[in-house]
């Protein structure tokens, strides 16, 4: 087509005129993800997730309760009394329970998650760089009005990329800030009452352990400075486990 057809067909505006009024069509959107991003992050964690949960699976090892069991069974493997592989052997169907019930939970909590993760995913903020930076590219080579058929062609590949990186940008404000919002809301809802829940039963689970107390022996450290008497923190050296 003649570059005149060919540019009336493609934009009824200069492409800093478009690249404009994206800039003022998606500023709620690009605020909202620039606030809600670390919010996000700190809710994952008070959650026991993390963005890394949603490249890869978590190994059985990396969750909680198993590193707790993991790391008691190491402790009281040292102590060779018979009291302590009772202890163990107690504990072991209690954390069973406790780590299939994280997993179950971390499962269902993740899966919800994923409609937020993808909202960040998205990659917005790289695309409407490129798109901003392409605008004034492309109008100062439709402004030279291209006759040569290299430059015709560089004119073509640089419009097609504008105007696929314009659709897909669109595309991700489509829905609206607030439907956005509304759906994210919904999703942190669902994903406390989860964890809530999962704290239910881990309370439940773990109510046998009421039965094993300890003997602590707190021991008092003299401060000369103040020459006063005063309990000491609890250390590995300064209590006594029987």
């Amino acid at each position: 087509l003649p570059y005149d057809l060919r540019f009336h067909q493609s934009f009824h505006s200069l492409p800093s005129q478009i690249v404009a009024s994206f800039a003022r069509e998606s500023d709620g959107y690009l605020k909202y993800r620039q606030k809600f991003k670390p919010a996000y992050k700190h809710f994952l964690s008070c959650v026991g997730l993390e963005s890394s949960d949603f490249k890869q699976d978590r190994s059985p090892s990396e969750f909680r309760c198993n590193r707790l069991f993991q790391a008691l069974s190491a402790l009281y493997s040292l102590n060779y009394q018979e009291d302590s592989k009772k202890f163990l052997d107690e504990i072991r169907p209690l954390f069973e329970s406790a780590i299939a019930t994280e997993y179950e939970f971390h499962k269902n909590m993740k899966a919800k998650l994923q409609v937020i993760n993808h909202f960040f995913a998205n990659e917005f903020e790289v695309k409407k760089k490129e798109f901003d930076d392409l605008g004034p590219v492309l109008e100062k080579l439709q402004a030279n009005r291209p006759a040569e058929p290299d430059q015709i062609q560089q004119m073509d590949k640089v419009m097609a990329r504008f105007t696929d990186l314009q659709r897909k940008l669109k595309d991700m404000i489509r829905e609206g800030l607030a439907a956005i919002q509304a759906q994210h809301l919904k999703v942190i809802r669902e994903c406390t009452e989860l964890y809530q829940r999962q704290n239910e039963q881990w309370s439940r689970t773990f109510a046998p352990f009421a039965k094993f107390k300890p003997d602590v022996t707190i021991k008092p450290r003299k401060d000369k400075e103040k020459d006063h008497e005063k309990a000491s923190k609890l250390s590995v050296d300064d209590k006594d486990v029987k």
